[in-house]
């Protein structure tokens, strides 16, 4: 089956006289071709020793969506030893396609609840 994942991105930006918006990237309604089979929902502590994310039965990662429900930035890492690669400020969120099988959170200071989702790619 194609296209099981579906996703819509919109932005837009106002300040200091300068202004856009992604309308004309047409971003809005994507269909994504997966070839796994699993997606995982999970919330874990974040704090400043580094957690793996749980990933389940996913072998490939691929869409992540995640919400930083804390008052403290969460990091994302590529791996163990892995530099930060994308951070959630407090009570953001954001979806991103990961380029790790092995993604790790961390704060620089207190600890963040991180709620996630997670695609198989």
């Amino acid at each position: 089956m194609a296209s099981e994942l579906s996703l819509s991105v919109y932005a837009a930006f106002a300040k200091s006289g300068q202004s856009f918006n992604t309308d004309d990237l047409d971003l809005l309604g994507q269909t994504i071709d997966v070839s796994g089979s699993y997606y995982i929902r999970r919330t874990v502590l974040a704090s400043t020793t580094q957690a793996a994310l749980d990933i389940g039965s996913i072998t490939s990662c691929g869409l992540l969506i995640g919400v930083n429900r804390g008052s403290v930035a969460v990091n994302l890492r590529s791996g163990s030893s892995g530099a930060n690669v994308a951070s959630f400020p407090a009570g953001k969120g954001y979806a991103m396609y990961l380029a790790t099988n092995t993604p790790y959170v961390i704060t620089g200071s207190s600890t963040a609840v991180f709620e996630y989702i997670l695609v198989e790619a």
